[in-house]
């Protein structure tokens, strides 16, 4: 089994499914037929309100992420790492299904950091930076910085570029 990864990209499609869940409760996403998630709220006046989502397919979230405003959608499996995350590492959603594996059924009560979207996105990207392990911050420095070419190799503007003479041990060989 690979390792979690807690990287830019997988915040970035944590974060936009948990956008899509609170828009679409929200009715900022358009109500389908299609999308068959129910939805409800606990605690919607209070400073935590928590959002349950039941859906019978995992498809349903991936067309949910088809809506939102982001391009293509994402795949079955972003869609259920998105949720491990948000389970895991944030600690924001609780599974609720009765049998967990080998199921397509998803039923979990998301707990929000707020009332207003935004300030649930910042709050979602604040924890993920805080909870987030050091060797992922540190490999993401390390691949974030370009790596240095050596100067000797660049040409200068302005001069024109002419190859280094070959080594005394080259030997030429005729071209076929």
């Amino acid at each position: 089994m690979p390792r979690a990864s807690y990287g830019p990209e997988v915040k970035a499609r944590a974060l936009r499914l948990f956008e899509a869940l609170v828009s679409f409760a929200k009715y900022e996403i358009a109500h389908d037929g299609n999308i068959e998630i129910n939805f409800s709220w606990n605690k919607k006046n209070s400073a935590r309100p928590e959002l349950v989502i039941k859906t019978k397919k995992t498809k349903f979230l991936i067309e949910l992420t088809e809506k939102d405003n982001y391009p293509d959608s994402l795949s079955k499996d972003q869609v259920v790492e998105a949720l491990q995350r948000m389970e895991h590492l944030l600690g924001i959603l609780k599974d609720n299904r009765v049998k967990k594996k080998g199921t397509e059924e998803r039923h979990f009560t998301l707990t929000l950091y707020a009332q207003h979207l935004d300030t649930n996105l910042k709050k979602f990207e604040q924890e993920w930076e805080t909870k987030r392990r050091e060797k992922s911050k540190r490999q993401e420095q390390a691949t974030a910085t370009p790596a240095k070419t050596c100067q000797s190799f660049r040409p200068k503007p302005g001069v024109p570029f002419h190859a280094p003479s070959p080594p005394r041990y080259f030997i030429p060989r005729p071209e076929v």
